[in-house]
């Protein structure tokens, strides 16, 4: 567990208040917004091209030019102006990411409040906690194309010995989410002939919510000084470029994506139910997932000699995982089909 959320609940200085945003309704309020402001929008357009001239750059989109002094791809993780422009063949593919989302209502979940990984005999969950009063999100993800995700689901939530009992009373609402994800190393520098990469677009996986309206938020700014100043080269984007590469690619940049491995795969049920209940306190608190998984390393870290001297088969399996964490990667690479 990383925090003490009922602890923090209790005392009044750090107690603090979590919102929980409905991307559906955030992202139809920042339209709104920007059709109020004039901005036109083309909506079932895909871009074909992008070229650059000598005054800026033209995006080609379903027959029709457009021109501008910059283009702004701001079209995620598996950007179609990122994959047109070539900037994609000297990154390190990590493998083809799949996450699967039921949508279900009345789980009875032990902390509804907070975001749960579950890791079993099956795989990985997760659920976590909408918008919407007692809805929820529950997902699996794996680099592995063979995997039925929703005979996955079924068997997690119907069969599973532990976990099935959250679920005895719920419902699955008919809506849905997935996703196939390629899965890159970030990009140091998110600039190219006049074309300025945001958030997913030039990240490795998952800039987060948050993370891609703080970008939109920096490079607005920086476009907006841009032009009051009349320099429409990559000089006059250094505000945003500064933030960037403080802020998120030298901390997080090189941080690798990717499986290197399943648990399950070394470790019967016991055994991971051993490793789950050795840490005696609850770590920090954190919103952070470089964090958590920093804490979760450091933590087992530092038992290393408890699980060599009580269990040292277990620790053998561990070393193991370790030796062949290389190839495991080079197989999700394997696994994954790139498209440069």
């Amino acid at each position: 567990m990383l925090g003490d959320w009922k602890e923090l609940k209790k005392d009044p200085q750090k107690n603090s208040r979590g919102i929980c945003l409905s991307k559906g309704r955030l992202l139809q309020g920042i339209l709104d917004d920007a059709k109020a402001n004039g901005v036109e929008f083309l909506p079932n357009t895909n871009v074909t091209d992008v070229k650059t001239i000598e005054a800026g750059a033209v995006v080609t989109a379903a027959g029709e030019e457009y021109e501008g002094r910059f283009v702004v791809a701001a079209d995620g993780v598996n950007s179609r102006i990122v994959r047109l422009m070539g900037l994609n063949k000297d990154r390190r593919f990590l493998g083809t990411f799949r996450n699967q989302t039921w949508l279900m209502e009345g789980v009875k979940i032990p902390d509804p409040e907070g975001l749960s990984f579950i890791i079993t005999m099956d795989g990985i969950f997760s659920t976590l906690p909408l918008a919407e009063e007692g809805c929820f999100h529950l997902s699996t993800f794996t680099y592995d194309p063979n995997v039925d995700m929703e005979a996955l689901l079924q068997r997690f939530t119907k069969e599973d010995p532990v976990y099935s009992s959250w679920f005895k009373n719920a419902k699955r609402l008919e809506r849905g989410e997935s996703c196939v994800v390629n899965v890159w190393q970030a990009m140091e520098k998110p600039y190219k002939d006049h074309v300025i990469l945001v958030g997913d677009a030039c990240w490795s996986q998952e800039f987060s919510n948050a993370a891609s309206l703080c970008a939109g938020y920096k490079l607005g700014h920086s476009l907006t000084k841009a032009f009051h100043d009349e320099k429409f080269e990559e000089e006059g984007l250094t505000q945003y470029f500064d933030w960037y590469t403080k802020y998120c690619f030298e901390p997080y940049g090189e941080i690798e994506f990717g499986g290197g491995g399943n648990l399950w795969d070394y470790l019967t049920a016991e055994e991971m139910d051993y490793l789950a209940a050795l840490p005696k306190e609850p770590a920090p608190h954190t919103l952070s997932f470089f964090e958590l998984f920093k804490t979760i390393m450091e933590t087992y870290k530092g038992l290393v000699p408890q699980i060599s001297k009580e269990r040292p088969e277990i620790m053998k399996k561990l070393n193991k995982m370790g030796e062949d964490y290389d190839e495991a990667k080079a197989r999700v690479r394997k696994a994954g089909f790139p498209n440069r």
